[in-house]
């Protein structure tokens, strides 16, 4: 029911989205393009879509050796870098290092039978919170 959000919109990113999110982008798993994004959208300085993925591309080739420890870290590496400098609060308010909301699905088949369990958990407490389940 949101203008331009239509079927094929929703097969491109759906496994990209979710209502039990904390907002903020965990840069240390997400794809490159997620991490252009952030690039285009906070940078100091005008950047081409090409030339976000390029660094974006850096950015996760440089996470996959050694993960970012701290949400500053990322802004650290953006500014030594690639000399752009990201505002003062994004790291606080936009960036995570770890995912804390996971999508589980199962599925179990007995002959002809199979039946589906999506479940939405949360892991930030002690221990995993339900947030979501149905069975298909």
């Amino acid at each position: 029911m949101v203008a331009g959000v239509n079927d094929d919109w929703m097969q491109a990113f759906s496994s990209r989205l979710s209502v039990f999110s904390t907002g903020k982008i965990d840069v240390n798993n997400c794809p490159a393009e997620m991490i252009a994004s952030l690039l285009l959208a906070a940078s100091d300085v005008a950047l081409q879509p090409d030339a976000a993925m390029e660094m974006a591309k850096k950015v996760v080739e440089y996470r996959d050796l050694a993960p970012f420890a701290q949400p500053n870290d990322f802004v650290t590496f953006v500014k030594s870098t690639f000399n752009i400098t990201l505002p003062p609060t994004f790291a606080s308010q936009r960036i995570d290092i770890s995912s804390k909301v996971f999508t589980l699905r199962s599925t179990g088949y007995a002959g002809a039978a199979r039946v589906t369990i999506t479940a939405v958990v949360d892991n930030t407490g002690t221990s995993l919170r339900w947030l979501y389940w149905r069975v298909n």
